[in-house]
């Protein structure tokens, strides 16, 4: 699943990023791609074992992260002031992305390339915090199973240095945390 994921989002988000950058910034586009590509991680960390497709929804125990390849013009001035991302949730007992109907779901943008053994240390720019009611409104239905997509805007929290990364949390109602793999978001401006 990891795979497909990353390959077909991967592929929608350079056309277009081509598409609105235009002939000029189709070359930002691609190098922004490509180091998104190379520095961005699609999954949490784990084994998934033993999937069975006949139960509904379950305990998260993976998550997975896309995010955009360059960093997203989103209030009509010049310049980037957000992001997009994509979250499924999976569980070991499902082979669909599974709905997320308890706990809590957060985003956290961090200044620069931050490695996952330097998050503890390090606070996070922007925290977004989404429970399972609000989630419902950026529920998208796909062919792996139930989705979540975020345009996310940092508004006054604007990144010191040229790229972010991007990590996404659940925690469950019983304290359990399952982070996924980060994500590093290009900061490139024309």
């Amino acid at each position: 699943m990891k795979s497909f994921l990353c390959h077909r989002w991967w592929s929608l988000t350079v056309t277009r990023a081509i598409r609105a950058t235009g002939k000029r910034g189709t070359e930002a586009a691609l190098a922004g791609t490509l180091a998104a590509l190379s520095a961005a991680g699609c999954s949490s960390t784990g084994a998934s074992s033993g999937l069975d497709s006949s139960r509904s929804s379950a305990a998260v125990d993976r998550l997975h992260l896309l995010v955009t390849a360059i960093a997203l013009e989103m209030d009509g001035k010049p310049g980037p002031d957000g992001f997009g991302a994509r979250i499924y949730a999976s569980s070991r007992n499902l082979a669909a992305a599974t709905p997320i109907r308890s706990g809590r779901l957060e985003v956290l943008m961090y200044d620069g390339s931050v490695k996952p053994e330097e998050m503890a240390a390090v606070k996070p720019l922007q925290t977004w915090v989404f429970e399972p009611k609000q989630l419902r409104a950026l529920t998208q239905q796909t062919s792996i199973g139930t989705g979540y997509r975020f345009a996310l805007a940092w508004g006054e929290n604007k990144p010191s240095q040229n790229r972010v990364t991007i990590v996404a949390k659940h925690f469950s109602e019983n304290g359990a945390e399952v982070v996924s793999a980060p994500g590093i978001v290009p900061l490139i401006s024309n």
